[in-house]
């Protein structure tokens, strides 16, 4: 809303894909929480490859800005369709564009787009960009965010195990100690940000909003907190 300056939105989703369609549903609500009108709630089933119906709609609808939460390989053909269409404004996604080769699908197409994610290669600094250069340096290829996250979540257990004292060899024993000490955990600063949890485990922490720049990278824009 601040980024954009815009007042009336547009989603396009996959009704039939659990992740996508969650997405959506969540981004519709926040959206109206925050006074933003959306104008068109569009659907289509996986495999779909004709969007046209669907982006007649959202262009006839006055919406400012199209969200689709679609997978890296679904959201070229959304977007060239959408140009194709005579669609220039802006298109944001989420994190499952990042989840393959979005650049070699998309090439110039998703240029100056941006999705919101779990951390950004481009602009990195402190332990992102330390686990980055180590990474790379291992293997020969830079880590995706889900890599990021895998660390994340294996340094966490690791801290855990090790706030213990020692396991037993007892499983049933080993694993209740370290349930209680992941428990106590109350806030980790990791690879992909600074993060604290809920009752149940779950993670709190600031996603990363990326834009899709001319040298087909990820770069960081900003934070989106909680």
């Amino acid at each position: 809303k601040d980024v954009y300056g815009v007042k009336k939105v547009a989603v396009l989703y996959d009704v039939a894909s659990d992740y996508p369609k969650g997405l959506a549903e969540f981004f519709k609500k926040s959206c109206e929480e925050l006074g933003l009108e959306v104008v068109a709630f569009e659907t289509f089933t996986t495999k779909d490859r004709d969007f046209s119906s669907q982006l007649t709609k959202i262009m006839e609808s006055g919406a400012e800005i199209l969200y689709t939460p679609q997978y890296y390989d679904e959201v070229p053909l959304i977007v060239r369709q959408a140009k194709e269409m005579g669609w220039d404004k802006p298109i944001f996604g989420s994190d499952s564009w990042a989840g393959g080769d979005l650049a070699s699908l998309c090439g110039d197409d998703c240029v100056g787009y941006r999705f919101t994610t779990h951390y950004a290669m481009v602009g990195a600094k402190g332990k992102t960009k330390e686990f980055i250069d180590t990474f790379k340096e291992k293997y020969g290829y830079e880590p995706s965010d889900v890599g990021a996250l895998a660390y994340d979540a294996a340094q966490i257990l690791l801290k855990a195990i090790e706030n213990t004292g020692g396991l037993t060899g007892d499983l049933e024993k080993d694993r209740e100690a370290i349930k209680d000490e992941l428990a106590k955990i109350k806030e980790w600063e990791g690879t992909t940000g600074t993060m604290s949890f809920t009752p149940e485990g779950d993670p709190v922490k600031c996603a990363v909003i990326c834009e899709y720049n001319e040298e087909h990278l990820f770069e960081f824009v900003d934070w989106a907190c909680p």
